[in-house]
């Protein structure tokens, strides 16, 4: 990718002070989209409420997440017929890279999911052509001998370019006792 301009979310006001940085969030997306820039997500715990990144953007227009962007832990903040947490619309030649986390506290809405039509909240990518990603992971789920599910994964007409695994649900392996062999 060819060296061009950064857009830091805490300079449009992101706390990551356990507060809603949605608002800096949208206002920091708007400024890399409109310039092709680098949206940079500092190594610091953010969370957001529901919210759409949407293009078309300047080419180049890229997402370094190096910290962690954490789902808001109250239900009423979604709406129960879409629970879409992050979503990327309308997005071309897009990079989503930096090691950083998107956390959807999974747990909570695996446990309270009968209350919402079984949905779970979802990161989306919606008419995104060239989404580059290391790795689309869930998991890793089933760690101590435990139950998870995992629904409404939705990539919907995107193209995976560059990706290392694609889109991958990540489990625990079961160990079972190995079982002695008759001589």
């Amino acid at each position: 990718m060819m060296s061009q301009g950064t857009v830091n979310v805490d300079d449009f006001g992101a706390k990551g002070d356990g507060s809603d940085d949605r608002e800096a969030f949208k206002k920091a997306w708007n400024e890399a989209c409109s310039k092709g820039a680098i949206l940079v997500v500092p190594n610091r715990i953010y969370r957001l409420k529901p919210i759409t990144f949407s293009g078309p953007c300047q080419p180049n227009t890229a997402f370094m997440l190096y910290g962690t962007i954490e789902a808001w832990p109250q239900m009423s903040a979604y709406e129960e017929d879409k629970l879409h947490w992050i979503v990327f619309d309308s997005v071309s030649n897009f990079k989503v890279d930096g090691g950083g986390t998107f956390n959807g506290n999974g747990k909570k809405w695996w446990q309270n999911s009968c209350k919402y039509s079984n949905n779970n909240l979802a990161v989306t990518f919606y008419d995104c052509k060239n989404l580059r990603v290391k790795n689309l992971s869930i998991g890793s789920l089933g760690a101590d001998k435990s139950e998870a599910e995992v629904s409404n994964v939705i990539v919907n007409r995107a193209t995976l370019t560059g990706t290392t695994n694609g889109v991958r649900i990540k489990t625990w392996q079961l160990n079972f006792p190995q079982s002695s062999s008759l001589d």
